[in-house]
């Protein structure tokens, strides 16, 4: 009985050791994020908020934009609507898998939406 424990306990530890290297090995990539709109040095068109969308492999990944958890698609599609201010604008893309994370950054320009018309001469 007692080498049957024995033996039932270096076979558990085993399994325990092949599963953390293969968890270890999938660790170690980082994910890959693109960001298809807005493009850097856009003018973006926008009131209070607007969209941000892109692509992140492995599809599973959460993405993050400006703290806003983004939609995500089974094709690794992503998008997010996120508050806009006026002038010029950073987004601040985020991609977190486990211990590895990407981040793309977009600087972009909002006009101002409200304007008022100057007085005629």
């Amino acid at each position: 009985m007692p080498a049957r424990i024995i033996s039932l306990t270096y076979k558990t530890a085993f399994l325990l050791l092949v599963l953390s290297v293969a968890v270890v090995a999938q660790q170690g990539t980082a994910p890959q994020l693109t960001v298809v709109y807005p493009e850097e040095g856009d003018v973006v068109q926008a009131g209070d908020s607007t969209y941000v969308f892109g692509h992140v492999t492995p599809p599973g990944v959460p993405v993050f934009v400006n703290g806003v958890r983004a939609k995500k698609y089974v094709n690794g599609t992503f998008m997010a609507v996120v508050p806009v201010t006026p002038g010029v604008f950073r987004f601040s893309c985020l991609a977190i898998d486990g211990l590895d994370s990407t981040r793309v950054l977009r600087s972009v320009r909002i006009p101002d939406y409200l304007f008022e018309t100057p007085p005629e001469p």
